[in-house]
């Protein structure tokens, strides 16, 4: 599985919502990241963005390159 889709497994369980709750949060397809989550596809910079702009509160260095901490203090 791409590290990417670990880390969205990882704010998944964060939020405590499951793949299909995660999917609709988020406005993609559930078949989308269940292919991502499955290790068929890599997540899209679209997929990346809409956790972002849905999560402004994780960390986008985190998601792609697993810089520093999943959740930001804050956002000046």
């Amino acid at each position: 599985m791409d590290k990417r889709a670990e880390r969205i497994e990882l704010i998944m369980k964060h939020y405590s919502l499951n793949q299909k709750e995660f999917a609709e949060k988020i406005g993609v397809l559930q078949s989308t990241l269940g292919y991502i989550l499955e290790g068929r596809d890599t997540p899209s910079l679209s997929v990346i963005d809409r956790i972002c702009m849905t999560y402004p509160e994780i960390n986008v260095g985190w998601l792609l390159f697993d810089r520093g901490e999943m959740i930001e203090n804050s956002r000046d």
